[in-house]
């Protein structure tokens, strides 16, 4: 079982337009250097750096769907075997432009030179069985047509190739709250007429930039989905599931309820 949130009521352009115009503007987790965006991100996801060195023992090919400006994708080529290969899509222009800016300047201390290229998940510009690995941490559940993105990583993975996808939990505090929140943004919308009533007011307010990237997200991405476990492994239903855990906040591991379902997924030989 999945939850959808679509904003799409006033403008023109596809929703998938607007989803890079929105990201385009707010680049993900914002800041403007790499040590600024990984202390911000660690310290919201402190497991994950553990996890991505798990990924990096485990992977000499990695495919990020999402890379934005390249937080998880540049720790990992520190990480990656000298002579792997590391690629990220994302269908943000500018976050890409942020990302190959700071792998010019860590160009030193990289094990794995990066390519950062400009992409739809739903169209991965690959052939089929090319790619040895897939990352995706907290991406897909702000696309149009996620079913379609998992059928792209599918086909464009080996036999045997690995897919960690990280996708946002349903039953967790954060998306019961943003589901709700996202909901009274919709009544307005409709009230007055207007697309992201709430998200624009934060944008216009001498608040705005106190409210973090979380509250711009909950009300200014034009798509919010999330999952129940269930509603996971439906997802993969054409993967082995190897591992299906939930992650929040301020914890190390797994924990109950938390708001990133993380799944490790095998496709068959």
């Amino acid at each position: 079982m999945s939850s959808e949130n679509v904003h799409s009521v006033a403008g023109s352009g596809s929703i998938a337009a607007k989803t890079q115009a929105f990201w385009n503007a707010h680049p993900c987790d914002g800041q403007e250097s790499m040590d600024a965006l990984e202390a911000y991100r660690h310290r919201k996801e402190p497991w994950l750096p553990a996890f991505l060195e798990k990924v990096c023992a485990a992977e000499s090919e990695i495919l990020e769907i999402g890379s934005g400006q390249g937080t998880d994708g540049l720790l990992m080529c520190r990480r990656l075997r000298p002579g792997g290969r590391y690629v990220g899509l994302d269908h943000s222009d500018m976050s890409v432009a942020n990302a190959r800016r700071f792998a010019e300047d860590l160009r030193d201390v990289l094990q794995v030179q990066p390519e950062f290229r400009v992409g739809d998940a739903r169209d991965l510009p690959f052939e089929n069985g090319s790619i040895g690995a897939i990352y995706s941490m907290g991406v897909l559940h702000h696309v149009d047509d996620t079913e379609k993105t998992i059928a792209e990583a599918y086909r464009v993975l080996k036999p045997g190739g690995s897919f960690y996808l990280g996708l946002y939990n349903t039953v967790s505090a954060k998306l019961l709250v943003a589901h709700l929140l996202r909901g009274v943004q919709r009544g307005l919308d409709l009230l007055t007429g207007q697309d992201r009533y709430v998200f624009h007011k934060l944008l216009t307010s001498r608040y705005g930039k106190r409210t973090g990237t979380m509250l711009h997200e909950c009300f200014g991405v034009p798509v919010l989905k999330s999952y129940t476990s269930g509603g996971m492994r439906r997802l993969l239903r054409d993967f082995e599931v190897r591992a299906l855990d939930s992650f929040g906040s301020a914890s190390n591991g797994p924990r109950a309820m938390g708001y990133l379902w993380v799944a490790v997924a095998r496709k068959p030989l």
